[in-house]
């Protein structure tokens, strides 16, 4: 795995290829219409318990695949399906999981805005009375 400090992209070796993984815009778009989410926001707030959990050393497999996949998106779109990449990942071994996600969410940090940036839209302002009109 090669990645720069900040980076959102990294290279990544899954078994005997290697790929280009970078959370972009086109990589979480991706995994919220797999996963048949809402909004973006959503979607970021997923990967995150996603996250968390593999901090605590829980692993969900297909989940694993499914983040790495929309990692692809941007560089390989079309290369692979999640399905292609949980094969990809049995191949590589089970020992490997935990470093490729390591190096997954990484990429994912340094892409993702912070859970304040991501509350809001477009903010209302907040008026006071009634408004004046000079017609």
């Amino acid at each position: 795995m090669t990645q720069q400090g900040g980076s959102r992209e990294a290279s990544v070796k899954i078994g005997d290829r290697s790929f280009r993984l970078c959370y972009s815009i086109i990589g979480i778009v991706a995994l919220r219409d797999h996963w048949k989410l809402e909004d973006d926001s959503a979607c970021l707030a997923k990967i995150d318990e996603i996250g968390k959990n593999f901090q605590k050393g829980r692993l969900n497999f297909v989940t694993v695949s499914e983040v790495i996949w929309g990692g692809l998106q941007e560089h390989h779109a079309g290369e692979v399906t999640p399905g292609e990449v949980l094969k990809l990942l049995s191949a590589a071994g089970m020992a490997e999981v935990p470093k490729i996600m390591t190096d997954a969410f990484k990429s994912l940090i340094a892409a993702s805005p912070s859970p304040e940036g991501r509350q809001g839209g477009p903010t209302k302002a907040k008026r006071r009375g009634r408004s004046a009109s000079t017609n």
